[in-house]
């Protein structure tokens, strides 16, 4: 499954704009500050190669989800 979620911001995290980003790994940041905010634990970046092309791993409510960014 493929979850979305809308913000009615998007300087949720530190205030900085998504446009702020200048990088694929900023933006993996991002969303990892994000994800820890709206109450994930366990929110880890993955490594840059080897890693299927899941970008963060988070768990809540006893489930782990991998995030593809």
């Amino acid at each position: 499954s493929v979850y979305y979620w809308k913000t009615e911001n998007n300087d949720i995290s530190n205030n900085q704009s998504i446009t702020d980003l200048s990088s694929g790994f900023e933006f993996e940041q991002y969303i990892a500050n994000l994800l820890r905010k709206i109450g994930y634990s366990d929110v880890t970046i993955t490594k840059s190669t080897g890693d299927y092309g899941v970008d963060v791993v988070a768990a809540k409510d006893l489930v782990t989800y991998a995030f593809q960014c």
